[in-house]
């Protein structure tokens, strides 16, 4: 729904006449259903439709954002031969652990700063490549709190390091049908790259996505992306969820993201007041519409915790890996990145 446009105020206004013409009954029963529940109201997206459809962005009225003033997640009835995964809403005690992470070093070290702040202050099982990623995964993922990917993506069904020299180093969503089962996923997966989370249906290339993989096979919750978003402000998001998952009593991770969407909104008005410099107004409204193409497909009660670098109660027990060790530290990052 987003492609087509590279200006951010068309962008902004497609999405707002979409929202303002379509069933006037979805809108007026959503309004009502804010007025009733104005503080814990939770709304789950279920769309099998092919419209990639941005609801978190979906306007009940001028400046009322779906995703900013209510917890919205996604979800879709994921089969794997006969078995059916339902979503699981209940309030159940945050899922404890580590990281595995990867975090692609040519992304730029002042670029990915941010998050690389945030995953040093985590305990991290972290893996020098996608690859390495992939193999960790066919291991038992039962102790672990978070799978955390930052890099390149594209189409929802594959990821990249940033290609220099050398051949890329790739991840693919079909891939994820080899790894760990977990016969009571409890992980979250955040994939923090361009269109991490997009599910093109009836795709004839490639049928898999990241999303359908992650949640039939290992996790209960996936982080991801719509659509293509800049390095910098995919940083400043990992950060602040990264750190916020950091608290003793864990996260929404719902309510972590309606609060970096309300905030989106207040930047949205400032934006639209600036007159004079319209490239300061465009680098807003692209922030802003990249903060909304965050979405969460999972409970909305699902709550996370993750444990710190000097939580020293629950050792990282790493798995062995032939002629290879894991780094528990992340690497040094490239000065500068090439792109989103």
């Amino acid at each position: 729904m987003l492609k087509n446009e590279s200006d951010p105020i068309a962008i902004i206004s497609s999405i707002r006449h979409f929202s303002s013409t379509i069933s006037e009954n979805l809108t007026h029963w959503l309004l009502a259903l804010h007025k009733k529940y104005p503080e814990r109201l939770c709304i789950i997206i279920v769309d099998n439709t092919t419209l990639e459809i941005p609801w978190e962005m979906f306007e009940l009225d001028r400046e009322q954002y779906l995703g900013a003033i209510a917890m919205v997640v996604r979800w879709l009835p994921f089969r794997r031969f006969s078995h059916r995964y339902t979503m699981k809403v209940a309030d159940i005690p945050p899922l404890t652990g580590p990281v595995i992470a990867y975090l692609d070093s040519g992304l730029g070290a002042e670029e990915t700063a941010p998050e690389r702040e945030a995953l040093q202050k985590l305990m991290v099982e972290y893996w020098p490549s996608l690859k390495k990623l992939e193999l960790r995964m066919y291991q038992s993922l039962e102790q672990t709190g978070l799978i955390y990917v930052g890099c390149h993506g594209q189409f929802g069904t594959f990821v990249r390091t940033q290609a220099r020299q050398k051949r890329s180093d790739q991840l693919r969503s079909i891939n994820l049908e080899m790894i760990y089962q977990s016969d009571e996923p409890r992980l979250t997966v955040f994939v923090n790259a361009c269109e991490s989370a997009r599910i093109i249906q009836n795709n004839d290339l490639d049928p898999s996505n990241f999303v359908e993989g992650f949640l039939t096979h290992c996790a209960a919750g996936y982080i991801g992306t719509l659509a293509e978003v800049d390095i910098n402000t995919a940083a400043d998001i990992a950060k602040h969820i990264l750190e916020a998952a950091m608290d003793a009593e864990g996260i929404q991770v719902a309510e972590i993201l309606r609060r970096l969407r309300s905030g989106a909104v207040e930047q949205l008005k400032t934006a639209m007041r600036l007159s004079d410099d319209e490239q300061a107004k465009k680098n807003q409204l692209y922030n802003v519409i990249d903060i909304f193409m965050y979405v969460y497909y999972g409970s909305p009660l699902a709550r996370l915790r993750l444990l710190t670098a000097n939580q020293r109660g629950n050792e990282i027990e790493v798995p062995e890996e032939s002629g290879d060790r894991v780094n528990l530290r992340l690497p040094a990052a490239n000065q500068k990145g090439e792109g989103a």
